[in-house]
């Protein structure tokens, strides 16, 4: 072992006289490799902290069930009221220990100052959900005097807050609120955007 620590060394040395610049060239790109890999694994797992304090905030759902009605389809409306009962099969099964929804979700489009925005729309009570609760970070929650909640990112990209009025499918709405949510992705990643509104 002595002898081969020695053999190294001494290669290492020869190799230095010989090319003093490629063996600063390796030294270099090794210290920055080091350090890059230290960086990574000391920052491992930092970007999910706002993700998974929203989660927590608004009482992120851990399971999702959703349905796509089609009145077109012949035997539809069967099909709906088997989704639901499985639906409420599942809200009741052992280990829930909270639920939110149903929840309609209707499409719609944005007037913005260059065209239009294509939305989706979540219709939601007035009074706060037990899971997927939207975190309001501008104005308030949706209350009965009507009003729209945008999500944080649309409201961040259309420039829009709190006391603006937005043009949805050619009707004006004061915005009430602003809120995060996990179950929207973030605009414009995530198209169509995602608003909250009363019944």
């Amino acid at each position: 072992m002595k002898q081969s620590t020695g053999l190294v060394l001494r290669l290492a040395r020869r190799n230095l006289r010989r090319r003093p610049g490629q063996a600063v060239l390796l030294l270099v790109t090794l210290t920055i490799a080091t350090f890059t890999l230290g960086t990574a694994m000391a920052l491992q797992g930092i970007e999910d902290g706002p993700w998974n304090r929203v989660f927590r905030a608004t009482h992120g759902p851990h399971v999702g069930f959703i349905a796509f009605p089609s009145p077109d389809v012949p035997n539809d409306a069967a099909r709906l009221a088997d989704l639901r009962r499985r639906a409420v099969e599942m809200a009741e099964s052992p280990g829930v220990v909270a639920v939110g929804g149903p929840w309609s979700h209707l499409f719609g489009s944005l007037q913005v100052p260059r065209g239009t925005e294509g939305i989706t729309a979540e219709v939601r009570d007035p009074g706060p959900s037990a899971v997927d609760q939207p975190l309001i970070t501008d104005g308030h929650w949706l209350s009965r005097g009507g009003g729209v909640v945008l999500e944080h990112s649309l409201a961040e990209t259309l420039g829009l807050a709190a006391g603006d009025t937005v043009t949805i499918n050619g009707r004006s709405f004061p915005v009430a609120g602003v809120g995060l949510s996990v179950s929207a992705g973030p605009f414009p990643l995530t198209r169509p955007g995602q608003i909250w509104v009363d019944p």
